[in-house]
C-alpha cells in the first residue's frame, strides 16, 4: 500500500526478513482525506483532530498520532510553519498554500485534506526467545509458536481509515444538526432534549437529598434548615435575575424543590416504628 512501488518493495523484503528471524517491525500509516468541507468540529470540546487522534489510537497497537507537519512543528519556525490562504484565480476556490496545518485550525476544517500519521508498534508475538517471569517472580524464557504477522501496518491501513470515517460522518451530522433550519420540529426537539436533560439532573438532585436525609439521622440534626432554605431561595431569585427569568418562576421551582426535597429528608429518616425521628 505504499504509493512507492520502489520504497513499497524494500518495506516488503524488510518485512521477510524479520519474519525468517522470528522478530517483527512496526511502521507509520499515513490517512489522508480529500474533499473535506470545512467548518467540521469544535473549537474547545470535540475538536476535529482531538476525535480523529481518540479514534485511531483505540486502534490497537497503535502508539502515537499526528497530524499535519505533526512533532516536525516543534523544529519549525512560524513563519515556516503558517499555511498562507489564497484564491485559486483559475477556480475562485479559497485554500492554503501549504498544509502543515493537516487540513484543521483551531480544532476545525478549513477544507483542505486532512492529513495524519500513526506509529503502530511492531508485534509482540515473534518467534525469538524472550525473557520475562512466571506468577513466582521467577526468570523464564519463553517464545510464542503458531503463525503471527510480522508487521500488521497494512492491516492497519482498513480499520484507520474506518475509524476516521465514523468520525467525520459523527462531525458531518453534528454540523447538519447545528445548522438545520429552525422549524417547529427541530425546536421541539431541543426543548425535548433540554426537558430530558433536566429530569436526569432532578433524579441526581433527589438521589443526593436522601443522602443528606441520611446524613442527618446519623448525626441527630434536625430535617429542616430555614438559614438553609433561606439562602438557597436568594441564590436562585438572584441567578434567575441575571439570566433574566421571570421571578414568579424561579420562586415557584425554587419552593417546589424544596418542599419535595424536605419531604424525601423525613422519608428517609423514619425510625423503626414508622414515625419520624426529626420534625
Amino acid at each position: 500500500r505504499c504509493p512507492d512501488p520502489e520504497a513499497a518493495a524494500k518495506m516488503a523484503e524488510a518485512i521477510e526478513l524479520a519474519r525468517k528471524e522470528g522478530d517483527s517491525l512496526g511502521g507509520i500509516v499515513e490517512i489522508v482525506v480529500d474533499n473535506v468541507p470545512a467548518g467540521l468540529g469544535e473549537p474547545v470540546f470535540e475538536k476535529l483532530e482531538a476525535e480523529l487522534a481518540r479514534a485511531l489510537l483505540s486502534i490497537g497497537a497503535v502508539k502515537a498520532f499526528e497530524m499535519g507537519s505533526g512533532f516536525s512543528a516543534a523544529l519549525m519556525k512560524g513563519s515556516e510553519h503558517n499555511d498562507p490562504f489564497w484564491r485559486d484565480p483559475h477556480t475562485g476556490a479559497i485554500g492554503t498554500r501549504t498544509n502543515h496545518a493537516g487540513g484543521v485550525l483551531g480544532g476545525i476544517s478549513n477544507g483542505m485534506p486532512l492529513v495524519m500519521r500513526i506509529a503502530v508498534k511492531p508485534p509482540s508475538s515473534i518467534r525469538k526467545p524472550q525473557e520475562s517471569i512466571n506468577q513466582k517472580g521467577e526468570p523464564v524464557a519463553f517464545s510464542v509458536k503458531g503463525r503471527h504477522d510480522p508487521c500488521i501496518c497494512p492491516r492497519v491501513v482498513p480499520v484507520a481509515e474506518a475509524m476516521v470515517a465514523l468520525v467525520l460522518i459523527d462531525m458531518i451530522l453534528l454540523q447538519e444538526r447545528l445548522s438545520k433550519q429552525s422549524d417547529l420540529e427541530s425546536l421541539r426537539e431541543k426543548i425535548d432534549t433540554i426537558d430530558t436533560q433536566i429530569l436526569l439532573l432532578l433524579a441526581q438532585r433527589c438521589h443526593l437529598t436522601r443522602k443528606i436525609g441520611k446524613f442527618k439521622e446519623a448525626a441527630d440534626r434536625p430535617v429542616e434548615d430555614r438559614q438553609r432554605e433561606a439562602q438557597l431561595i436568594d441564590k436562585w431569585r438572584s441567578l434567575g435575575a441575571e439570566l433574566d427569568l421571570p421571578d414568579q418562576l424561579v420562586s415557584r421551582l425554587i419552593e417546589e424543590i424544596l418542599r419535595a426535597s424536605k419531604q424525601m429528608q423525613q422519608e428517609a429518616c423514619l425510625g423503626p416504628e414508622g414515625g419520624r425521628i426529626h420534625q
